[in-house]
């Protein structure tokens, strides 16, 4: 059996292969070293009772209030024994807003929000937050 020699790629001809098929990502800017903002139901349990609607919620890094819209509803130990706020859509618009200039994510280009959301629709219909009163 007669064995073909191989074919070997030059080094550079490799390393222009490479970086020509892959993208090279810019710098990025740490919005910050430590969590900026967090709204946490279980903090609105001491001072409101199970089923009270929530007009406002401050978070709990830099005490940042949130006004509630419609009638977001506070449940005590409704999920794992944590506490939730339930939104109703059938009744009003339920939400909570923070003003432009209070808001942890005023002019940042890149963050990141982790919620917690439950549902026992079949059927979800998109919203579009920006479109709000």
């Amino acid at each position: 059996m007669t064995r073909r020699p191989s074919r070997l790629i030059p080094k550079q001809r490799i390393q222009r292969s490479y970086s020509a098929r892959h993208e090279i990502l810019e710098p990025r800017r740490l919005l910050a070293a430590d969590l900026v903002a967090q709204w946490s139901a279980d903090d609105l349990v001491a001072d409101h009772s199970d089923g009270q609607t929530i007009a406002s919620w401050s978070d709990s890094i830099s005490g940042r209030q949130a006004s509630g819209q419609g009638n977001p509803i506070l449940r005590h130990a409704a999920w794992l024994g944590h506490a939730t706020v339930a939104f109703d859509s059938s009744d009003s618009l339920d939400a909570f807003v923070i003003q432009a200039a209070d808001s942890p994510i005023q002019d940042v280009d890149e963050f990141t929000a982790v919620v917690v959301f439950g549902t026992d629709s079949t059927t979800l219909v998109p919203f579009d937050l920006r479109n709000c009163p």
